[in-house]
């Protein structure tokens, strides 16, 4: 389901509804994005450690920064 989600660009529809209105939408999209990344049966097609702490940096940065425009 999840990576139907993404491909077809409703990737909102799976996110839990205590977090709907919490979680910046660009900062949802990058957890999801790293997160079925991590979930391919490949190794070699999964993103590094590196590459996932700096995704996880970045959507922090994008919740840090659309928590100070609210």
């Amino acid at each position: 389901m999840g990576c139907k989600c993404i491909e077809n660009g409703t990737i909102y529809n799976i996110i839990d509804p205590h977090l709907k209105g919490r979680i910046a939408p660009d900062c949802f999209k990058q957890f999801v994005e790293i997160a079925f990344g991590c979930l391919r049966v490949r190794g070699n097609e999964r993103p590094s450690m590196g590459e996932v702490e700096t995704t996880l940096q970045l959507a922090l940065q994008l919740q840090n920064k659309a928590d100070s425009e609210i």
